[in-house]
């Protein structure tokens, strides 16, 4: 009762001056006053202002919004709500993304050609993410049987389409792979042979592994009531206070650590305790130092590996992709494997054949447009050697050798 006498200005404002501190009470009455309430909130969420970080918290205003209308499910809520996910994706606020696909389930059927459409303008756009929409497609195909076949439609569609981002089919097809659409997968084999599948969100490994795992619909539900509750509110409470206290704590090791020389000896410590900073946080500093700096040269192989990973990986794509413009698809495992013999003959032996030996009666039947092209692909080509032979750290080559 306590929000009756409250117009509806100031029912809605409380969303930006309670921070985490609204209650199930003040859900039931926003259920009361549903019809002019959902107006309002929309008008939060489209205002991009709302979701920028300020010491009052403002951006929670945001996140209610979201949860309110997701409780509500009133289809007028939805460009709000696409809004909300575009702007959450830019402004980081994960709570509303993780409730998104929850609130478009609740909307119901209605919420598929919006949702489809703004999967259209994103790609088109290059626009911000759509993981919270591609959830909340799958939530609806479990919701609604009949309209299982539709969503599924709107999915093979994306893959086929040549706007769809690499990721984004990658993702899709992760997802077919989890519920063991097996019909799919010869399909699937396709995309991955002529790269349309970024390899850095999604391999053929990946997928083998989907395939073989537990069956399961990739759905993302939420109790959306539930984030209200006095358990809920309190957990959330203190963990945002304890997460706090160990980013400030982080943030002064850090900086302490990375500024150990340039504070005097004498200088007060940036601790705050009043102390010199020789006598209170200067050893600590010094150790923390040594051992970051022991920590990065120890982790350096790793990082490095990594980084030749992820570079063989996009390379791959890319060489795939320009192959199958060619209509040369096939040719991409001859040449991964003459790149493997490259990579692991002897060098005595790689030394006699020279570099471009390996690879010359494959790359002669590639049909170059012109010498410029040529001269891309062949730079794509040798970065994608370098990429494997980092990989294969047991057989060093000399950097005149790869480039030769």
């Amino acid at each position: 009762m306590k929000y009756r006498n409250l117009g509806d200005i100031e029912f809605v404002n409380l969303l930006y001056t309670s921070a985490d501190r609204l209650d199930e009470e003040y859900l039931d009455e926003a259920q009361r006053r549903r019809e002019t309430l959902v107006p309002l909130l929309c008008e939060v969420l489209e205002n991009e202002k709302n979701y920028e970080w300020d010491s009052a918290g403002r951006w929670w205003s945001t996140v209610h919004a979201v949860q309110i209308l997701g409780i509500l499910g009133d289809a007028r809520a939805m460009g709000a709500l696409l809004t909300a996910s575009a702007y959450a994706d830019i402004h980081d606020l994960e709570w509303i993304w993780e409730a998104l696909p929850e609130c478009y389930a609740r909307i119901g059927t209605a919420a598929l050609p919006p949702i489809m459409e703004a999967f259209r303008e994103r790609m088109r756009e290059g626009g911000t993410s759509l993981g919270a929409e591609m959830e909340g497609l799958w939530n609806l195909w479990e919701d609604h049987p009949d309209s299982r076949q539709k969503i599924e439609d709107f999915f093979l569609s994306l893959l086929e389409s040549d706007e769809t981002p690499f990721d984004v089919k990658a993702d899709i097809v992760a997802d077919f792979s989890q519920m063991h659409r097996t019909d799919l997968k010869p399909f699937f084999e396709e995309l991955f042979e002529s790269g349309e599948l970024d390899l850095e969100v999604f391999t053929r490994d990946d997928m083998e592994e989907f395939y073989s795992g537990v069956k399961s619909t990739p759905v993302y539900r939420m109790d959306l009531r539930g984030f209200y509750g006095t358990r809920e509110t309190e957990a959330r409470r203190a963990f945002l206070e304890r997460e706090q206290e160990e980013q400030n704590q982080r943030d002064l090791e850090t900086f302490l650590r990375d500024n150990v020389h340039r504070i005097g000896r004498n200088d007060p410590c940036p601790c705050g305790s009043g102390n010199k900073f020789k006598n209170c946080h200067l050893e600590r500093a010094e150790e923390a130092a040594r051992k970051f700096r022991e920590e990065e040269l120890r982790q350096e192989p790793a990082r490095a590996l990594r980084e030749a990973l992820y570079a063989e990986r996009r390379l791959e794509s890319e060489i795939r992709r320009f192959l199958a413009r060619k209509g040369l698809t096939s040719l991409f495992s001859r040449l991964k494997e003459s790149v493997l013999e490259a990579v692991l003959d002897p060098r005595e032996e790689s030394m006699k054949k020279r570099f471009w030996s390996y690879f010359n009666p494959l790359l002669e039947r590639i049909p170059f447009d012109d010498d410029e092209e040529m001269k891309d692909f062949n730079g794509l080509f040798l970065e994608y050697y370098n990429a494997i032979a980092a990989l294969y750290l047991h057989y060093p080559k000399e950097k005149e050798h790869l480039d030769a």
